[in-house]
């Protein structure tokens, strides 16, 4: 296999969704953080990393259960296994 054959079979095996983990950051989202996250959702990420670090702990406990469902309802197993 030529090197331009294997970068690029390589680099379309490092984007498929089970190797993506996304990270959060509602200060960045362009549209309303839930609905960003539910198109994240149907990417099926292999992980889904909430850091809202400068959210207090009980609205963060809050948003986490918010994001859970979402998941769970969109079968996305990314953070299923959280809390």
């Amino acid at each position: 296999m030529n090197k331009e054959k294997l970068l690029y079979e390589n680099s379309k095996h490092a984007l498929q969704s089970d190797n993506i983990i996304a990270i959060t950051n509602r200060h960045l989202c362009s549209r309303p953080f839930m609905e960003q996250l539910e198109r994240v959702c149907k990417l099926h990420p292999h992980a889904i990393v909430l850091r809202e670090k400068d959210m207090p702990e009980a609205e963060y406990l809050s948003l986490a259960r918010d994001v859970i469902a979402l998941c769970k309802n969109m079968m996305c197993s990314a953070c299923c296994t959280a809390l």
